[in-house]
């Protein structure tokens, strides 16, 4: 396995010469993009230089009357679009037709590039900020956020060990509040409370400053930051129903395990298919639908509308799917022809369905993918602790793999934000038998495993 470069790090010192910033952004998961960016050049406590501009997304959304919750919109060939929707319009002041009339993302990104160069970045609660500055940075220049920063936001825990708002900061230091939820006010107020605070530091730490900080946020990140925490693991194994599916196909009874249920079939289906599988639905109770939802159970696709052998998750039906289950809910997907063959299996009242069983982990012939590198094992010890139990190693994450292995280093992004994690929900709405644990999970199933 190779390791890859941090994108951006805690900066190590409290430095004289650095970039405070703030943004704005479009503010949903889905559609997370910059609305407005500022930004000040400081060295030694005085503003030197500065950049703000409002910012066009390279995506807009449809206008239709459903979506009560815009409050403005623009026009673009003919079409009602937006950007943001009213929660973000009120927080800011900004509105659709500023967004439109903006400087588009690609130039705002280069000019901002040039502005911060190699620059410490300062800023005020800073996790999302970078998150969709790096975005922006992979699709505009091709490349990774590198520099290294600093949040006001843990400074001032570290100081008074209480967490505070942007507002309650300025506060704090009787810095006056002025055009909040404005990227060119709040990296202004950010810079005055960075100044404060590194005043207040140097008072209190007059030797050790530097280095008293890091010890703590080190130990911080290791207590609160895990690449996957035990409650997310349990979370994405319970959408695991491989179980459930080998036992429709062994014994049918779908009237046990489909009556009730919310089944949207595709629309790619030949029609004889369709009749066929409405009637049998139909004779048990599930509920019909043609739109995917929250509260879908099962999607009954077409046989060669997927590749489980070939995941594409630009696929759109696939995509969104994924971002349902990704959001709670458990949508699983059937191919048309394993539904008919279920059907047509007699309905056995001797077998109940008793739930997924817990998935232990049985190391011999069981396929294995690393996602990231271990802090208590080396890289060969892990592979070799899972060649030694008659387990497979294998860099290829595809529907042969039983478990994705996750483990603690700093070397990659949190599981739930990566491209494993879209591949893995999408083997789950597939049925495939796979199973993600992190590092201590994994740690104690060896220890386990040597005791037997």
């Amino acid at each position: 396995m190779t390791t890859t470069k941090n994108k951006y790090s805690t900066c190590t010192y409290f430095p004289r010469e650095y970039v405070v910033l703030d943004l704005e952004a479009t503010g949903t998961s889905e559609f997370n993009y910059i609305i407005e960016l500022s930004a000040f050049k400081i060295s030694d406590g005085k503003i030197i230089d500065e950049y703000s501009t409002l910012v066009k997304p390279p995506r807009y959304r449809l206008f239709s009357k459903r979506r009560r919750k815009v409050q403005s919109f623009c026009e673009k060939n003919g079409k009602k679009i937006y950007y943001i929707d009213k929660f973000i319009e009120n927080l800011t002041g900004i509105d659709n037709k500023m967004i439109s009339s903006a400087k588009n993302e690609a130039n705002v990104i280069k000019e901002f590039y040039e502005f911060i160069g190699e620059s410490v970045l300062v800023g005020h609660g800073m996790g999302n900020d970078l998150t969709i500055i790096n975005k922006s940075f992979n699709r505009v220049l091709k490349k990774e956020l590198t520099n290294n920063y600093l949040d006001t936001f843990v400074i001032a825990l570290f100081l008074d060990n209480k967490e505070y708002s942007l507002v309650n900061l300025c506060n704090r230091f009787g810095i006056e509040n002025q055009d909040i939820h404005r990227a060119k006010s709040d990296a202004y107020r950010t810079y005055l409370c960075y100044e404060a605070l590194i005043k207040e530091l140097k008072q209190k730490y007059p030797n050790s400053v530097n280095e008293d900080f890091i010890t703590w946020n080190t130990i911080r990140q290791q207590k609160q930051t895990k690449i996957l925490k035990n409650k997310v693991m349990r979370s994405l194994n319970k959408k695991r129903w491989s179980d459930l599916k080998k036992y429709m196909f062994e014994h049918g009874n779908c009237e046990e395990v489909l009556n009730g249920t919310n089944v949207v079939i595709s629309n790619k289906i030949s029609k004889n298919d369709q009749e066929y599988i409405v009637n049998q639905l139909n004779l048990i109770d599930a509920h019909i639908s043609n739109r995917l939802g929250i509260k879908t159970d099962y999607y009954i696709s077409e046989k060669k509308e997927f590749s489980i052998g070939n995941i594409n998750l630009e696929d759109k039906k696939l995509r969104k799917i994924i971002n349902m289950n990704k959001k709670g809910s458990h949508i699983r997907i059937f191919d048309s022809d394993e539904v008919i063959e279920i059907f047509k299996k007699e309905y056995n009242p001797s077998y109940i369905y008793e739930g997924e069983s817990f998935k232990k982990i049985d190391f011999s012939n069981q396929y294995f993918y690393i996602y990231n590198d271990f802090l208590s094992l080396t890289n060969d010890e892990l592979i070799e602790s899972i060649q030694l139990r008659s387990g497979i190693v294998t860099d290829k994450l595809d529907s042969k793999v039983n478990w994705i292995i996750v483990g603690e280093n700093r070397d990659k992004d949190i599981f739930n934000d990566s491209y494993e994690n879209e591949v893995f929900l999408s083997l789950l709405a597939f049925g495939c038998d796979i199973s993600v644990s992190n590092e201590a999970f994994f740690i104690k199933s060896i220890e386990k495993n040597e005791n037997n």
